[in-house]
Order: C-alpha cells, then structure tokens, then sequence
C-alpha cells in the first residue's frame, strides 16, 4: 500500500488509501464498498489475466499506477464485455476516467466523456481502450503493460486542467506498475 492508512471502501487495494475515499465515492454517488475483483501484482500484469479475470462482470472502477506513482484510471457502468467480439466500442453514459494523483499537483480530477456511444472498446490482445480514439488504452505484450498510452487525450473528454495528454503521467506513453478492478458490492 502507497500509504499508511488504507482505503475504507475498496478492499485489499495497494494503491488506494483512505485520502481518496471521499472524492471516489462522490464521483461514484454513493458511500458503498467495492470489492477487489483483480490485481496486476496479485493476477498477473497481462492483458490475457486482466480479460480472464475481469470481462463480463458488469460495473467496474479501474485503478492504475504507474512506475512513477501517478495514479488514475476510468469507471464503466456497463463494464467489458466480450458479447460484441474484438474491436466492438461500447457506449457507456456514465463512464468517466480520473487523476487522483499526477505530476503536476493537480488536484483529483475528473473528465467526463464527450462521446458516450463510443466511450471505450473491447480489444482482446490489449487492456482496455478508452475514448473515440483510444484517449488512454493499456497495451501490453511479454507479460506486461509497457506500451500504454494517452497519445489521443482529450480527444474524446473535457480536460479542464489544460495539460492535455500528460494530465496522467507527464508523458504521453507510460508503464504500468499495478493495475487493479474493483466491483461494487
């Protein structure tokens, strides 16, 4: 765990803490648990662990950190779902990605999406693609998620920080250290 006081309402996470409680349940509407459902370190930090494991659950919360600390990550309210086979987008009306913590000191941040009929696709051989034009998608080959990127960022989103793809990270390509999913109860 990243900080000394763990997070009250997403169990076993090692990369929230209770500071970011208060601003997930509000941007989530509700004061409810989340159960951890997968972890990069725990499962395997793979895009073939994170499918098995977590497509077809329905509602997720996605948290990462990446190798410099910075955490951020995307909800879905209909979750990944592999019905509509490889490259099919997804709507999703309330989906949204976030910055809880970044280089620049901005404050936890959410960015709404602008195209909800396309707010991320369903890619077998990566992660997840958020965005019309994959804004931040998680890709990986060899066991890991090294070519991750936020190339496209805000293509599809209201980024009212004004920095644009390196919001997350401070670059526009990043490697995940730990990814994990969690699911409400």
């Amino acid at each position: 765990m990243s900080e000394s006081n763990p997070s009250a309402y997403f169990s076993n996470s090692e990369i929230l803490t209770s500071a970011y409680d208060s601003i997930l349940c509000e941007w989530l509407n509700a004061k409810t648990e989340w159960n951890l459902l997968y972890s990069g370190t725990r499962d395997g930090l793979t895009p073939e662990a994170f499918h098995t494991i977590v497509d077809d659950k329905g509602e997720c919360l996605l948290v990462i950190e990446d190798e410099k600390g910075n955490i951020f990550g995307a909800y879905t309210s209909v979750g990944f779902s592999t019905r509509g086979g490889n490259g099919m987008v997804y709507r999703d009306d309330r989906h949204f990605l976030f910055t809880l913590k970044n280089p620049f000191g901005i404050a936890p941040t959410k960015f709404a999406t602008k195209f909800p009929q396309t707010a991320f696709a369903y890619v077998r051989n990566y992660g997840p693609s958020f965005g019309d034009h994959g804004d931040l998608t998680l890709r990986g080959h060899d066991g890991h998620f090294g070519e991750s990127h936020t190339i496209n960022f805000p293509w599809s989103y209201v980024d009212p920080t004004g920095k644009g793809n390196i919001v997350f990270t401070g670059n526009e390509r990043f490697s995940v250290k730990n990814m994990e999913v969690f699911l409400r109860k």
